[in-house]
């Protein structure tokens, strides 16, 4: 992540319930996600993407655990 700033998807209701953010995360294509540009939005949260993708292709994502919050 360059700089301190993160890309979350949320918005305000008038419910007292706290809103959990949704982490958004840019990319090019499924076969080519980033490119070779550094400063591109692309490359804002690429580990984070990076590392869930892995999971995704090699299987080891469960929904479940994103649910139960094990898994940022």
């Amino acid at each position: 992540m360059q700089g301190s700033e993160r890309h979350i998807l949320s918005f305000p209701t008038d419910t007292s319930e706290p809103v959990t953010p949704i982490p958004v995360f840019y990319m090019h294509s499924g076969i080519h996600p980033f490119c070779r540009r550094p400063l591109c939005i692309c490359h804002n949260n690429d580990k984070e993407l990076e590392a869930l993708l892995r999971s995704v292709m090699d299987r080891t994502f469960k929904l479940r655990q994103c649910i139960n919050g094990e898994i940022r």
